[in-house]
């Protein structure tokens, strides 16, 4: 009998395969191959997900974790692109560099902070599925040593551009969240690992009911947001107006300016900006 597997892209399922730490580590030293060395071991430190975190529309479930030595990782997996992922990344390394700064610590014991984001949608100019970036001088091209990193892997980028990666592990680990099913004759253990763990949860039936719960929150999130700007348009624009942004808005897009770059700088929503 054919296997309906749930879809590992759902951060509730993805979180759920990564809290076996023998698949978490084998993700992680996959995806930082080209950058980190000596990753032993990783612990996830939030294995816990709250029931109302399911239902919560608007939650981000992510996975926290820490090497052997310290370094510390947050995994996330996004399907829908918001028009902020950039900016959330660089918050969610922020939040994480920082708080391990407790107060008299020597700023020398900062650990380095790596954030990996999986992404089902298209974000980067860049002719590669999996790009990372670093602190580098623009005009002499040195990379400052500093404890950040910040990884992009997009998803529907990998069949276009699968064959500039001679790394077979992560290229599995890939085709293994597109696209489960198609991966039962993999010699990979790790991936074979985890399609086992995927299908026992997909006959898991408390687990299928918060995959179902998780799906219509997000589904229901999408709908109320999309709702709630095309209710307000024209309301926010008279509004806009009369305080002057959306005017101002008018003026960088007539200048050139990209919509998701006005969204950024005046803080009003791409959709808005588009009915302009």
């Amino acid at each position: 009998m054919e296997v309906i597997y749930l879809d590992p892209k759902m951060d509730f399922i993805f979180k759920k395969l990564m809290e076996d730490e023998e698949l978490l580590l084998d993700f992680v030293t996959r995806v930082l191959s080209q950058t980190e060395q000596g990753i032993v071991s990783v612990e996830i430190v939030n294995p816990e997900t709250p029931r109302e975190h399911i239902e919560d529309k608007y939650s981000i479930l992510d996975v926290k974790a820490i090497t052997n030595d310290g370094r510390i990782i947050n995994i996330e997996i996004q399907r829908r692109d918001e028009y902020n992922m950039v900016s959330r990344s660089l918050f969610h390394w922020s939040k994480m560099f920082s708080q391990q700064l407790k107060k008299g610590k020597n700023y020398n014991k900062l650990r380095k902070t790596i954030c990996i984001n999986i992404l089902d949608f298209n974000l980067l100019d860049e002719a590669h599925f999996h790009n990372y970036y670093t602190l580098i001088n623009p005009v002499s091209q040195n990379s400052l040593n500093a404890p950040i990193e910040i990884h992009f892997v997009e998803l529907k980028k990998y069949e276009k551009y699968r064959e500039l990666s001679d790394d077979e592990g992560l290229k599995d680990w890939i085709e293994f969240l597109n696209a489960p099913a198609t991966v039962k004759e993999k010699s990979n253990p790790k991936i074979q690992k985890a399609l086992d763990t995927l299908e026992g949860l997909s006959h898991d039936g408390e687990t299928k009911e918060l995959y179902n719960l998780r799906k219509e929150a997000q589904e229901n999130g999408e709908i109320l947001l999309n709702t709630k700007f095309s209710e307000g348009v024209e309301k926010g624009i008279e509004q806009g107006i009369e305080q002057g942004f959306l005017e101002a808005a008018k003026r960088m897009l007539g200048s050139g300016m990209s919509v998701e770059m006005v969204s950024e700088v005046m803080g009003i929503e791409v959709a808005v900006l588009r009915k302009l």
